[in-house]
């Protein structure tokens, strides 16, 4: 039996169907795939015969010893089961849409050119977003050919809260996590049996670590992974504040150490005192005037544990007067940069191709028109050397990262959407994801990142 992989859509597919239904005149609804797996056959090459449990075994079963019978439902747990309701779910739209558009940049997005609708699929979870007189259309459809909940105005969305305002000038929502917030503060502090204070910034303050520190193994080693684990799943979905140090931390999972303790300690204690903040976006100019920016950095060698660097990007829609967010990241580079210049390309190469160029291609489907993509650096060697399209010190990108400066400098080159600008390194929205900010800059990266407290 062969194990069928299914990608539903990520959090950026969800947030661009978000800020699609916050353009004037738009709206986003969501519902839920009654027992979503079971709706769809199990086609299997081989058939697959379960045991019944007792609770389950009518009475003409009953003189059986072990009793089974043939699965015919795409039951959750089978190793198939995903990818069956998969090709139900696109079966059912091709069938009502025949003109329905299955995005393959994004898994799990679908574009319904009929309605000028949106929908992501996660499992169960059905988002969708576009006019709002097409909505009630559209789910009528739906429910002749799937079980759903009734649909409603979008709330919550993968543990995610979404308050949504609509006004005269627009469309504000704030992403919110305080109950899972909570939750992970009291996990912290039943395994650690410490209570929390408050703290300014996520980060431990310089010299506070000792050399022994990293030597020597940590009391949460055996739990440290389920307290990150959760911390992890806040910081993707609503707290991009909190994205550098998680991501630090759950690299250490397999060598931890006093040292990580105490890090982790500082950033429970921030997210403790931290624990009403939300991310904000908001549309407030018509689709026209919108454009995907995406900002990259990175730091030279700032971290204690290792040599290597530290990528930062973060992607957003931004107008006159909008800014929503749409995917923002922290990865360790794979190999050591020798130089600033040689980091930032790292950056930029994985923020343009990996997530800048498939948004961009999402949203010029959505939107029907040519959607500009500024990539921002703060480093004007790096800018020069993409102009070029070479650069002598950096002829081993290719080799070390798997970076070609000539496919950067072609997309630069050959379209007319796509533009690098210089941004000062005060406005650069990435920063926070390169390295720990001293505690008189955290409220600054908290203002660039648009987190502020709940209200």
């Amino acid at each position: 039996m062969l194990e069928s992989k299914v990608n539903p859509t990520g959090m950026a597919g969800i947030n661009a169907n978000l800020a699609y239904g916050s353009l004037p005149g738009h709206k986003t609804t969501q519902s839920d795939v009654v027992r979503a797996y079971l709706q769809s056959w199990l086609g299997t090459k081989v058939p697959t015969w379960v045991e019944l449990s007792p609770e389950l075994v009518p009475d003409e079963f009953k003189h059986i010893k072990r009793p089974c019978v043939r699965l015919w439902r795409s039951l959750y747990g089978h190793p198939e089961a995903g990818h069956h309701w998969d090709m139900r779910f696109r079966e059912v739209m091709t069938y009502i849409y025949f003109d329905a558009k299955h995005i393959d940049t994004f898994q799990g997005n679908f574009w319904i050119p009929k309605y000028k609708l949106l929908l992501s699929l996660y499992v169960d979870d059905v988002v969708v977003s576009g006019p709002s007189s097409q909505h009630k259309l559209f789910w009528d459809e739906m429910q002749r050919h799937l079980e759903l909940d009734e649909p409603a105005e979008v709330s919550r969305i993968l543990g995610r809260e979404h308050s949504i305002s609509r006004s005269k000038e627009g469309t504000t929502c704030a992403f919110e996590m305080t109950e899972f917030i909570d939750n992970c503060c009291e996990l912290y502090e039943t395994l650690r049996k410490r209570k929390l204070k408050p703290a300014a910034s996520p980060y431990v303050n310089d010299g506070s670590l000792t050399d022994s520190d990293w030597d020597v193994k940590g009391s949460l080693s055996a739990e440290a992974s389920r307290i990150l684990m959760k911390v992890l799943w806040c910081a993707r979905l609503a707290r991009p504040d909190l994205n550098k140090a998680i991501s630090d931390l759950t690299r250490r999972l397999t060598c931890w150490s006093v040292a990580d303790d105490k890090r982790l300690h500082r950033l429970m204690s921030y997210i403790y005192g931290s624990r009403k903040f939300t991310l904000k976006g908001y549309i407030r100019d018509p689709p026209e005037l919108l454009r995907l920016c995406c900002y990259t950095d990175a730091d030279h060698c700032s971290a204690q544990e290792d040599t290597k660097s530290t990528s930062g990007m973060i992607m957003t829609l931004e107008g006159p007067h909008s800014w929503w967010p749409l995917s923002w990241a922290s990865r360790k580079q794979t190999s050591t940069a020798r130089s600033t210049t040689e980091a930032e390309m790292v950056s930029l190469g994985a923020g343009l191709f990996l997530e800048a160029l498939p948004m961009q291609e999402l949203l010029e489907t959505i939107l029907g028109r040519q959607v500009e993509l500024v990539c921002y650096q703060d480093n004007s060697a790096v800018i020069q050397i993409v102009a070029a399209g070479y650069s002598p010190k950096l002829r081993h990108l290719n080799k070390t990262f798997r970076i070609n400066i000539g496919s950067i400098h072609e997309v630069f080159k050959e379209n007319d959407d796509c533009l690098l600008l210089y941004i000062k390194t005060a406005m650069q929205r990435a920063d926070p994801f390169t390295k720990p900010l001293p505690v008189a800059k955290w409220p600054e990266a908290l203002q660039q990142l648009n987190v502020q407290v709940s209200t």
